[in-house]
């Protein structure tokens, strides 16, 4: 998950003519005029805007505190030139003991439930519990990372969030702040997608390895135990369920009993389920705001609340609400450019992706 917060405007002083000129090297001006906050505005020729010089304008003037901002009005194109101050580096203290705290969550969680899945050696089978979850998070996070750097924009160090083992998760992931805007929508979209699909890729070698460490006993007895409460029924998600078929397949009179390792990888599948809801600034949000746009993104949003109050996630669909009424509209610097065809066409396979990471059977 990363996340976009509006960035503080400081009012300094810079050369107006290198201004001009970055504008007038990738557009023709048609006319100019120096705003009160010491900005420029300028409209240009419609015919000689370009998604990519105005990537590239972006690049230039950014080193000198600037930012460009287009506008489109009565089918004018106006590029507004506004300074800000962009935070370029960020504590690494309340990363690390976030990271350290959700290390001691996880490796607490790890350790009861190789207690109680009765491994014969229960610290390596923890090791492995928090490199498999913590790798799953943290390679998502990279992913956001990558894009960023792809996208030359700066963002934090992950802030990991600790949860509460045993009774609850022993982590509810990870997020990193940006306080700069994102170019145009090709930009939130890679922003959206790499975490979710990098993150993704390291469960399902998880889930690999969490089925061979996986064991089944006889359904009577795990009907027995679920009704004394020492076992707990988890609705595998599609890819979960295929990738153990094949990697450990049962007999019809016997339940599968998730390892630790296994865990981890059924908490990656669902953590990439709720990451690509394409709700609020949920990474799946980002990619349907890149690719439907500020109205069909905030419908989506509903209908993506209904969908976990069906599905009787009420925590979660009230972060999405909460999400939605606490931030704002993240508008790209050039939302008028239409996303890319192939990054269209990766949307479909999003929304694919995300019901085959669903608790939600297909048979």
């Amino acid at each position: 998950l990363i996340i976009m917060i509006d960035s503080d405007l400081p009012y300094d002083q810079s050369n107006k003519y290198k201004l001009i000129l970055s504008v007038e090297k990738y557009f023709v001006i048609q006319d100019y005029y120096v705003t009160d906050f010491d900005g420029l505005e300028s409209r240009i020729d419609k015919s000689s805007f370009t998604k990519e010089n105005f990537v590239k304008m972006k690049n230039d003037i950014k080193p000198l505190g600037y930012i460009p901002i287009l506008h489109v009005s009565n089918n004018e194109y106006w590029i507004l030139i506004k300074p800000i101050n962009i935070k370029k580096t960020f504590r690494i203290q309340i990363p690390l003991i976030l990271f350290i705290l959700v290390i001691i969550t996880v490796s607490i969680d790890g350790w009861y439930r190789s207690i109680e899945f009765g491994v014969s050696n229960p610290f390596n089978s923890t090791l492995l519990y928090v490199a498999g979850l913590l790798g799953i998070i943290g390679i998502h996070e990279l992913g956001h990372k990558i894009a960023a750097y792809k996208h030359n924009m700066y963002s934090s160090l992950p802030y990991f969030i600790p949860g509460i083992p045993v009774i609850a998760l022993p982590t509810f992931g990870a997020l990193i702040i940006s306080k700069e805007p994102l170019v145009n929508r090709d930009a939130l979209f890679d922003l959206g997608i790499s975490g979710p699909i990098a993150g993704l890729l390291v469960t399902i070698i998880v889930a690999i390895q969490g089925a061979s460490t996986s064991k089944f006993i006889p359904n009577s007895q795990a009907e027995l135990l679920i009704n004394n409460g020492n076992l707990i029924e988890l609705q595998s998600s599609p890819l979960m369920s295929w990738i153990f078929d094949f990697m450990n397949p049962g007999s019809p009179d016997t339940t599968l009993i998730l390892s630790p390792l296994a865990f981890a990888a059924w908490l990656g599948f669902f953590i990439t389920f709720l990451n690509l809801i394409p709700a609020a600034q949920l990474d799946g949000g980002h990619i349907a705001r890149a690719t439907l746009g500020i109205q069909f993104h905030r419908l989506a949003s509903y209908v993506s609340i209904g969908l976990l109050i069906f599905l009787g996630y009420f925590p979660m669909a009230f972060i999405i609400l909460f999400m939605m009424m606490r931030t704002s509209d993240i508008k790209p610097l050039d939302d008028k450019s239409s996303l890319s065809q192939g990054r269209k066409l990766l949307f479909i396979m999003i929304l694919i992706l995300a019901v085959l990471c669903s608790p939600i059977p297909l048979s």
